[in-house]
């Protein structure tokens, strides 16, 4: 089959990029050929410098800086098959004539907050003709309820279209029940769990490994431009509890033009994703409150912590819960204040084997959707 795939892609987000590359090798393996889709709403073009410096508020303009300073990083997914840079849904049909099927996913695909307008039809594959099966892997609403702004209701109807639905979280099963009245989705891994970590290390050829055998821990702090005081507590505390002061993280100084700007502003460039791999896959420990850097760091069985998100970002929560819950670690998402509890993490030893069992069986599940909605070209 010729499958076309609806995601991030092409954005400065190492997991955005892997789960993308993860379901392209993991279809390719099966003997299909994909093609990503390039749509002015999922896959937005570098801004110029000048405009990013346009803002009503200040933090509009770090925002955009760091966007145009972190772009860079998502070169990595330049050579993903995939179409011309479409603007409307009839470009995508133009481009995707030849598609047998279509996939929406992984990551937060459908979180309401982003898009529940124009892109509606879009992440709800409505370009599709009756011919081109519609397929849901592994997608995440990024909440556990929809926005009432009036759009349940063709929410409900466009994911009556299609063909097989599966999601991220548990509680996004409950979601797609309550919108459209349909039972039969399931909760499948990320893509990015789909491939071993052999398969990662490839990405890392040529890629030196850290200088010196020193120790270090490895910060992966995403939402926070500056890290706060209570997490810097939860770090220290991990550090100390391992004997570890020496860290890294995926933050490095902006160089060259615009560097005193960056400076002033408190923006920092970004890792390639080869070399935030690296520098994961050689720590001695994973300090995180990233989805993809918890699974990562499963994937290559780096111990771990992984700090749950407050306030508002707290509905975010749930597809980390549903993982570690899955593979036996729930006790591996902490919140940041739990410092007994992230000091016991910090010493405690984790099962890799159980681990390794529990996700093969997910790996299983997942083979068994795609089987019998797809299929495997070849066998």
């Amino acid at each position: 089959m010729r499958i076309g795939i609806v995601t991030f892609f092409r954005i400065a987000n190492y997991g955005a990029m892997l789960q993308a590359y993860a379901l392209w090798k993991y279809l390719e393996a099966r003997g299909h050929k994909v093609v990503f889709i390039r749509h002015a709403g999922i896959v937005p073009r570098r801004m110029h410098l000048i405009r990013c410096l346009v803002s009503r508020r200040l933090c509009g303009v770090v925002m955009k800086v760091s966007q145009y300073v972190q772009s860079p990083i998502s070169e990595f997914a330049a050579d993903f098959p995939q179409t011309r840079f479409c603007r409307t849904l009839g470009e995508i049909q133009e481009e995707t004539s030849d598609c047998d099927a279509f996939i929406v996913g992984s990551d937060q695909m459908w979180n309401p907050e982003w898009c529940s307008g124009a892109l509606l039809p879009v992440v709800m594959l409505d370009f599709a003709r009756e011919d081109q099966l519609r397929i849901a892997y592994a997608v995440s609403f990024g909440s556990d309820k929809w926005v009432s702004d009036g759009s349940e209701n063709a929410v409900g109807r466009l994911l009556c279209k299609f063909t097989r639905i599966s999601v991220r979280e548990e509680s996004g099963v409950s979601l797609v029940e309550s919108l459209s009245g349909r039972t039969d989705a399931e909760c499948l891994i990320d893509p990015a769990l789909l491939l071993t970590a052999e398969s990662y290390r490839l990405l890392m050829d040529g890629i030196p490994g850290p200088e010196g055998k020193g120790r270090y821990v490895f910060r992966y702090i995403l939402h926070e431009r500056k890290i706060s005081a209570e997490t810097e507590r939860a770090f220290f505390a991990v550090r100390s509890q391992l004997g570890i002061m020496c860290f890294k993280s995926d933050r490095v100084p902006v160089r060259g033009f615009g560097s005193p700007l960056c400076k002033l502003l408190g923006v920092y460039a970004k890792l390639s994703l080869p070399n935030w791999l690296s520098e994961l896959v050689h720590s001695d420990f994973v300090f995180t409150n990233s989805f993809h850097g918890t699974v990562f760091a499963i994937l290559f069985h780096r111990p771990f912590v992984s700090l749950l998100l407050r306030g508002s970002m707290s509905r975010m929560n749930g597809r980390l819960l549903s993982l570690l819950s899955k593979l036996g670690l729930p006790e591996r998402a902490v919140y940041a204040d739990d410092i007994g509890k992230i000091r016991d993490m910090a010493g405690g030893v984790i099962d890799w084997k159980n681990v390794d069992e529990r996700l093969s069986r997910l790996r299983d599940k997942t083979d068994g959707f795609f089987d019998k909605v797809v299929g495997r070209i070849g066998e």
